[in-house]
């Protein structure tokens, strides 16, 4: 049977100011049954802010914050000595809440069992453990790679994001690895050191930003900006680094589209002027020609000029589809969506090619199955796209062969179909039709004069595609193909309708430039 502790004194007297009055620690002894206050030591008179008198009057529910049911069942246990360490909220004489630990044991006094209880007031602890938390919160979710980094550069903690930008664990980082040994060039690591050393000398006079590569525990080298902050009466700093290599890549395509956006600007002028001044030339020598020449001297010079005016808008359609391209490749090319009557804009263009497209040997039929659509569109871009693919229809269909355009509409969609029963596609055509430079085979041309840049069919993809629509291929080799362009049926708000009045107006001009690449088609004048 286990001996009263006191049974080791002389007397209880002795037990008492040693164990407990003089204890420097707040006790209190509790009559478990009762909840009772029996006895309070000086340090526990002090802390509770009572007299002895008063706080022997109390009974512990007076204290503890904890309804009487909860205490009576928390003092159970240390009764049992179930449990004999507890966290509680307590009250104190003048007012306030203070947070404690308890370690509450029985102690049997000459036959009365009771609970002896020290407690330790936790309060400033856990508002020094609250702070470091959320300090620690702070530190992990700061949304960038973060370091505390001593004075001889090792680093002290690292967050998570760090463990990401590094490849490296906090337990490979932390008190283990020097914040220089992630610098990829020497060049750099003497700048960063020579920065540090005016830091800390005037900080004032030195920027806390600056960008450097990091090479990560994978050796992939990323460029990161970091910023620094000496931690004051510390010897540490506080280093966050951002990932800025997609930043820095996109700047980079962003000034390469921009060189090159202004290399065919300046091109496309260059060769328009002669082209245009070569065109004009030709006009005025065939003016000169048919006043002054012989008919059989005409005749000859005409398939000279012809031959001539055919090549420069050849040469016209392809500078023009480059230089778009390129703008459509750096988001600068500008395509003004308005609400137009679709079917009227796709009427206009059928009507326009008909008589070339029949001067060709070709049979032409134009089908409208709506009569009426507004849809949000740039009718120049479409007039364009169509053109294109009816240039193709051209090329690659013999005599007597049928080009039809038709436009409907259904389940929110305007669909406008380029059909021939010309010479088709393979799958393997199929599959990179619309790919940049990508040309028909030879043996599917079969012998055809027909030259091309291979850009149309990307340049008119990318035009449906602004408008947010697609374009598919429907072909079989032998018996024809089949371009149909999805629009989607929408609308725009517009203060004004600029395009209101499209016309096609010098619609012969650009046929003259969409058709360049046909070696049969005439030129008109």
């Amino acid at each position: 049977m286990k001996r009263p502790i006191y049974e080791n004194f002389n007397n209880l007297e002795d037990f008492y100011q040693i164990f407990f009055e003089g204890n420097p620690a707040i006790i209190l002894l509790i009559n478990p049954k009762t909840g009772q206050i029996v006895d309070a030591n000086r340090s526990a008179c002090s802390f509770y802010n009572y007299t002895r008198e008063e706080i022997l009057d109390k009974n512990i529910s007076k204290i503890n914050a904890l309804s009487d049911e909860e205490i009576f069942k928390e003092m159970k246990k240390a009764e049992l000595e179930e449990r004999s360490y507890f966290n509680f909220v307590h009250k104190l004489g003048d007012g306030s809440i203070r947070e404690v630990q308890v370690y509450s044991n029985p102690l049997d006094i000459k036959g009365e069992k009771l609970l002896y209880s020290v407690i330790f007031d936790i309060t400033e602890e856990n508002i020094i453990k609250q702070q470091e938390e959320k300090y620690r919160t702070l530190f992990e979710n700061t949304g960038t790679a973060t370091f505390v980094v001593q004075s001889d550069t090792t680093i002290a903690m690292a967050n998570r994001e760090a463990e990401r930008l590094t490849g490296y664990s906090k337990a490979e980082i932390e008190g283990k690895m020097k914040f220089t040994e992630l610098i990829a060039y020497k060049e750099e690591l003497e700048e960063m050191l020579a920065y540090h050393y005016q830091r800390k000398l005037n900080k004032e006079d030195v920027s806390n930003k600056y960008e450097f590569h990091l090479m990560d525990k994978y050796e992939n080298i990323k460029n990161v900006l970091c910023q620094t902050e000496i931690i004051s009466k510390t010897n540490q700093s506080i280093v966050s680094l951002a990932d800025i290599t997609e930043e820095k890549s996109l700047k980079k395509r962003l000034e390469s589209n921009e060189l090159k956006e202004e290399f065919f600007s300046n091109i496309s002028h260059d060769l328009k002027s002669p082209l245009n001044l070569i065109l004009s030339s030709v006009q005025v020598l065939n003016m000169y020609c048919k006043n002054n020449l012989a008919k059989n001297n005409i005749k000859k010079i005409n398939s000279y000029t012809h031959m001539i005016k055919q090549n420069s808008y050849r040469l016209l359609k392809l500078v023009n589809d480059l230089v778009d391209l390129t703008k459509i490749d750096s988001n600068s090319y500008n395509i003004k969506l308005e609400n137009h009557n679709i079917v009227e804009v796709i009427s206009l263009i059928a009507q326009s090619t008909k008589g070339y497209i029949e001067n060709q040997d070709r049979l032409f039929n134009f089908n409208r199955r709506t009569e009426h659509k507004m849809i949000a569109c740039d009718p120049f871009s479409i007039e364009r796209v169509i053109l294109n693919l009816i240039s193709n229809a051209i090329k690659f269909t013999n005599k007597d062969d049928q080009i039809s355009v038709t436009i409907d509409s259904k389940d929110n969609e305007v669909l406008i179909s380029v059909k021939d029963t010309g010479i088709g596609m393979n799958e393997t055509e199929q599959k990179r039709i619309f790919n940049r430079f990508e040309q028909v085979e030879e043996g599917i041309l079969s012998g055809r004069n027909i030259l091309g840049s291979g850009v149309g069919l990307s340049l008119i993809k990318s035009l449906v595609d602004l408008h947010q629509g697609r374009i598919e291929v429907k072909s079989e080799y032998g018996k024809g193909s089949e371009f149909i362009i999805y629009i989607p049926d929408r609308r725009v708000k517009q203060e004004n309708n600029s395009y209101a009045n499209y016309d096609n107006i010098g619609v012969a001009e650009k046929l003259n430039v969409e058709f360049a690449d046909i070696y049969s088609y005439p030129i008109l004048e």
